[in-house]
């Protein structure tokens, strides 16, 4: 079946099974250019598969992928992507340079654009000062930096970054951040797959959560839980005259009730709207003080989701 022709990533279906176990089960996704999506799910949902699904380093059971409206494999697609794994093997004797220029070469770079490239990359890295330094004497960011710094060589269409923010400090993620909103507003493609649910949010258009290996979440960051599926709200209450009656009314109103002292942090059931609140503490012989509605975060969004009994599904 033909792609979405807009889409620079486009699958149907798409399933990979181990034996008994299915890693991805009927994935249907499309990442558009100049769009930053982030990939994300605990250990073992199926993020890694998918990942590879794309890259063509492993085959499916069921189910197509398409890059750039053709299947994944053709060296001419591969050419227009850029890769980072979690764990980037380096032949550690190679000064920071000389990495580049081995990458740059692989991709068949000619050496008078390589050599300028080379340059502009260590500068955007922040590792210009570093250009002679063997990686075996680099820290864990620096690694990370020269890896992110090899994943742009061959100027791609499509990033694939796996814990691109890891051994970070909040200074080089800001700075990765920047990088990542700059590369947008060229039109490139970019899929974060992090744990570091704030830079996700922080950086990404869209994002996706996996769970057994199923997609059980996609919305747009700026409507997290905006969507109709949406199970909980989250609202900060302050009353006086708090007594057991309104504790016990309110647990059966609300997911989870956090104390912070002078307020409750409420997340609501899905079948109790945040204008039932103030009967509800009136009922309970209470004062309403404050009623303060909060945006749930995509670490709230996240958790409440992988927690769930059903995996967040509707």
């Amino acid at each position: 079946m033909v792609g979405n022709m807009d889409a620079i990533i486009h699958t149907e279906q798409l399933t990979k099974r181990y034996g008994a176990t299915t890693a991805l089960d009927r994935l249907d996704l499309d990442i558009y250019p100049g769009e930053i999506f982030g990939l994300l799910g605990p250990n073992g949902a199926g993020k890694t598969t998918a990942i590879k699904l794309v890259l063509n380093l492993i085959l499916p059971t069921s189910g197509t992928v398409t890059l750039f409206g053709r299947p994944p494999g053709n060296i001419s697609i591969m050419s227009r992507v850029g890769y980072l794994p979690e764990v980037l093997s380096v032949h550690d004797y190679l000064k920071a340079s000389e990495f580049l220029r081995f990458h740059g070469q692989l991709c068949g770079i000619k050496s008078n654009l390589l050599t300028p490239r080379i340059d502009r990359l260590l500068d955007l890295v922040g590792l210009s000062a570093h250009r002679r330094q063997t990686l075996r004497s680099f820290s864990k960011g620096m690694l990370q930096r020269i890896g992110f710094a090899q994943a742009l060589i061959n100027d791609p269409q499509l990033l694939i970054l796996d814990e691109p923010t890891s051994g970070l400090d909040p200074i080089g993620r800001k700075e990765m951040r920047d990088i990542f909103l700059n590369l947008k507003e060229q039109g490139v493609a970019i899929i974060l797959n992090s744990h570091i649910l704030s830079e996700i949010e922080k950086s990404c258009d869209r994002v996706g959560i996996l769970k057994h290996g199923e997609l059980i979440h996609l919305a747009e960051t700026a409507y997290l839980s905006d969507s109709p599926d949406s199970t909980a709200r989250a609202v900060e209450i302050q009353v006086n005259n708090r007594s057991d009656a309104l504790m016990t009314l309110l647990d059966h109103a609300c997911v989870s009730i956090r104390d912070n002292g002078k307020k409750l942090s409420l997340t609501l059931k899905r079948s109790v709207d945040i204008s039932d609140i103030p009967r509800i503490v009136e009922t309970a012989g209470a004062e309403l003080v404050a009623l303060i509605p909060i945006k749930e975060t995509l670490e709230d969004l996240f958790y409440r989701l992988i927690s769930s009994a059903d995996g967040g599904k509707k």
